[in-house]
């Protein structure tokens, strides 16, 4: 949490970001995603007339699962982040990346998790060619060529309607 009062208050007009999260160790991770490093998020807030603006460097990288062959799948992110703090009655236009601040303090740490979460593919792949997996025997198609048969034997009978509509 980064306090926000001395800017709020008009004491300064800007306020220095230079943080740095091992988000393994929080929490609020319900998205079965790891990290390879620190996530660091680097900028300034700045008030302008009536409203703080973040504007920062945000990096990070984060591992999840392929989702064609199960194996580990690496995601760098690097993403100029610009963000308005509101607060929690303000309402602001649709056009803009938001973030509601409480009570005088921003949750650095959360407002990075979402951006993150914005940044990486909604499937992730090992490599772009990735090839997958055998429906029969579960080998990875990037590691060894196995020896199952792709015959009709082998597809699911709950699948057979669609063999219909191809005929």
């Amino acid at each position: 949490m980064m306090n926000l009062s001395g800017i709020l208050s008009g004491e300064r007009s800007t306020l220095a970001v230079n943080v740095s999260f091992d988000m393994d160790q929080t929490n609020n991770n319900k998205h079965d995603l790891r990290f390879s490093s620190p996530v660091v998020l680097n900028g300034i807030i700045v008030k302008t007339d009536d409203r703080l603006v973040l504007n920062a460097k945000l990096s990070a990288k984060v591992k999840g699962q392929c989702a064609r062959c199960l194996d580990d799948a690496d995601v760098s992110v690097s993403e100029d982040v610009i963000v308005y703090l509101v607060s929690g009655n303000e309402i602001f236009s649709e056009e803009y990346d938001t973030y509601v601040i409480s009570e005088n303090h921003v949750d650095l740490m959360d407002l990075c998790f979402i951006e993150i979460l914005n940044q990486i593919p909604y499937k992730l792949l090992c490599k772009e060619d990735c090839l997958g997996m055998c429906p029969v025997c579960g080998s990875n198609f990037n590691k060894v060529q196995c020896k199952c048969s792709m015959s009709d034997d082998n597809i699911d009978v709950r699948f057979d309607k669609l063999k219909e509509m191809i005929k």
